[in-house]
């Protein structure tokens, strides 16, 4: 068992940081936010994003799934015992009404896209700039919120001052993110003035690559600038010239945006200057080189592999 445990410490170190960038790729986040605020979003919907973005993120998490699956057979993890395990039956009667967090997001994508939005848009019914107000960033988290606090209404009745004092502890991060969110759109602006759009752009242009190699290039070079860079950081730096490289060669602009926040959620498994892969590592206890060469391999080539799949069409999304 201690063999196992030493093999294992550099996986879950591995999985850690590989992981820890999943959100870029999936809705709502900030990079996003960002993207769909430069000039190359124009036109674009944030509810049509929001689908196609959640369906990119899932062939992401599909293959870390896979991944992990590898990993136990190759490293030998022992099943948990069966006494351990909840029958899935067992399971669902006991928490059903957790998945109710999920009407928050299933009601505002059902009302801004599909057959359900175009029934509503119609004049003799609700009209189509009703329909076109309802902000599915706005109302999903807004939704989901509300349900969390009704199914968790039980467990705060008799424990609402730690409830309180915990929202107190977690308020000074709302700040941190918030002017987080600022800056960087601040920053975006500054690289708008300073004319690294178009003189990217400008570059990507001049290349004059076939669709396939420009997919790659746009890959890789939104990786190598989230290796120092946070996502939200590199989508203020390249953001609007990478979609617009993208969308030059045929790419729908749905799918570019997807295609740029996939590549740049690879920030927190770039080594060698990726922050999580040295907190993960010390959680750990292992020596931080260790996963480098594991997270090269198994994740920041496979995102680039599954980024340049979506910008090339190969792998479906709505867009």
């Amino acid at each position: 068992m201690d063999e196992i445990h030493r093999m294992v410490r550099p996986r879950a170190a591995t999985l850690v940081a590989g992981n820890s960038g999943l959100g870029v790729s999936l809705p709502p986040n900030s990079t996003m936010f960002i993207l769909l605020a430069t000039p190359a979003a124009v036109g674009v919907s944030s509810g049509d994003v929001y689908v196609a973005l959640a369906v990119a993120g899932t062939y992401c998490v599909l293959y870390r799934l896979a991944l992990v699956w590898f990993w136990t057979r190759k490293d030998g993890v022992p099943a948990t015992p069966s006494e351990l395990v909840v029958r899935f039956g067992v399971a669902l009667r006991r928490g059903w009404s957790s998945t109710l967090i999920f009407i928050g997001i299933l009601i505002p994508v059902l009302l801004t896209f599909g057959p359900l939005s175009q029934f509503l848009s119609s004049p003799d019914r609700v009209g189509e700039d009703a329909v076109a107000s309802i902000s599915i960033i706005v109302w999903v988290p807004i939704l989901i919120s509300v349900i969390a606090l009704i199914e968790g209404r039980k467990r705060l009745r008799a424990r609402w001052p730690e409830f309180v004092k915990s929202m107190r502890r977690e308020i000074p991060q709302f700040s941190t993110v918030g002017v987080s969110l600022f800056a960087a759109l601040a920053a975006s602006g500054v690289m708008e003035e300073l004319g690294v759009g178009p003189q990217l752009s400008g570059m990507l242009d001049g290349l004059a690559l076939p669709k396939a190699l420009m997919v790659a290039v746009v890959c890789v070079l939104c990786v190598i600038v989230a290796t120092p860079l946070s996502s939200t950081a590199t989508a203020a730096a390249i953001g609007a010239p990478a979609v617009l490289g993208l969308i030059s060669v045929g790419v729908p602009p749905v799918v570019a945006i997807c295609t740029v926040l996939v590549c740049t959620s690879t920030e927190g498994a770039s080594p060698p200057v990726g922050a999580p892969i040295y907190l993960a590592s010390g959680l750990a206890e292992v020596n931080p080189s260790t996963t480098f060469l594991p997270l090269v391999t198994y994740f920041v080539i496979p995102i680039i592999f599954i980024g340049w799949l979506l910008g090339m069409g190969f792998l479906p999304i709505p867009g």
